[in-house]
């Protein structure tokens, strides 16, 4: 079996040209189409518009998606990734199969179970919290495996993980509110180690402007519109000074920006609000979510590329363990300079 990566490199074009060539996408030229056609019947490419194969006939097998950690099938920003992630192994040529709640000793039987059929050709796990039955099953049965985002610190050192660097991230963010002259500024935050590292970068991109921040402007609280909500109505006395919040969530910054809305602050003329996560949905906040965006793409073909890595080197001696991507600023319009105030009265 060969994957768009392989045909990509084989054809001499880009991989997005031989997905879309794949797809019969007008975009590409019918001599292009051909030949990329051409070039994956000679090496066995089966594509999703040919209904003789399945993923039974092992001409063309598929990749586990271990997810373990079941509150992130609510999570908009899971779904976004995960989304890119079943995208990118498609183009790969694999078939994505979601595993939901395998962990501990029961985990591992059913995994057992699974792997017997034969129809995995390794896993992507993504979980927060680390797993070492999982984890020692895995590598003792010789299954490839790469974990994707929200990684353990007390992983085992041979762990191939995939993951964006949430410390810079988190600076990224200071250095935008800064660069518009903030100076006074709320953090949400939560409890897990992302989160964690968000904080840690924003801190120190104020430290380096000689700026800091009290610890009861710092809020750690759980990732839900909601929460958002109710932390801004329930300490609008802090806006007495604040004028910029960082937001660890994009789905935590909806609410924050809402209730600003409702208690008549305006978002940003008069406080900014920066998100985390780059989410779709932050298109259709108003105003739009500024927001420190993953790198969602980048990310699901850096682990597929990995477990493929994986999958050719069972000994690992020359992958790299750690892979950390940089998010970028994606700048919309819930922040700006922020207002003159006379007199330091509460606005709104």
């Amino acid at each position: 079996m060969i994957s768009t990566r392989e045909l990509a490199r084989i054809a001499n074009v880009s991989q997005s040209t031989v997905s879309r060539s794949l797809r019969d996408s007008p975009e590409i030229s019918v001599e292009t189409k051909t030949r990329i056609w051409n070039i994956a019947k000679q090496h066995g490419y089966i594509t999703r518009e040919n209904p003789s194969k399945t993923v039974m006939s092992g001409q063309r097998k598929a990749i586990g998606v271990l997810i373990t950690f079941l509150p992130f099938l609510n999570d908009i920003c899971m779904n976004q990734l995960l989304s890119t992630l079943y995208s990118s192994i498609e183009e790969e040529n694999y078939y994505a199969i979601p595993l939901i709640n395998y962990s501990g000793e029961e985990g591992v039987q059913k995994l057992r179970n699974f792997i017997r059929l034969g129809l995995v050709e390794g896993f992507i796990i993504i979980n927060r919290t680390y797993d070492p039955a999982i984890d020692a099953y895995l590598n003792g049965v010789g299954m490839p495996v790469v974990y994707l985002i929200y990684y353990s610190r007390d992983a085992a050192e041979h762990t191939v993980i995939v993951d964006a660097d949430n410390y810079m991230g988190g600076h990224i963010a200071a250095q935008h509110l800064i660069s518009l002259g903030h100076r006074d500024f709320i953090v949400i935050t939560s409890q897990w180690d992302e989160f964690k590292d968000r904080t840690r970068g924003f801190l120190s991109g104020l430290s380096d402007n000689g700026l800091s921040i009290p610890p009861e402007n710092i809020f750690c609280e759980d990732c839900f519109y909601d929460v958002g909500y109710r932390l801004i109505s329930e300490n609008l006395h802090l806006f007495q000074k604040a004028t910029a919040i960082y937001v660890q969530a994009d789905i935590v910054a909806f609410g924050v920006v809402n209730a600003l809305k409702d208690h008549g602050i305006s978002v940003p003329d008069e406080v900014s609000v920066i998100g985390t996560d780059g989410l779709e949905l932050g298109a259709l906040c108003r105003p739009q979510l500024t927001s420190i965006a993953s790198p969602f793409r980048d990310m699901a073909n850096i682990t597929i590329g990995k477990l493929m890595e994986v999958s050719n080197n069972p000994g690992k001696e020359t992958i790299t363990t750690r892979t950390i991507l940089p998010p970028s600023l994606l700048v919309r319009e819930s922040t700006a300079p922020p207002p003159r105030r006379t007199g330091g009265g509460e606005i709104g």
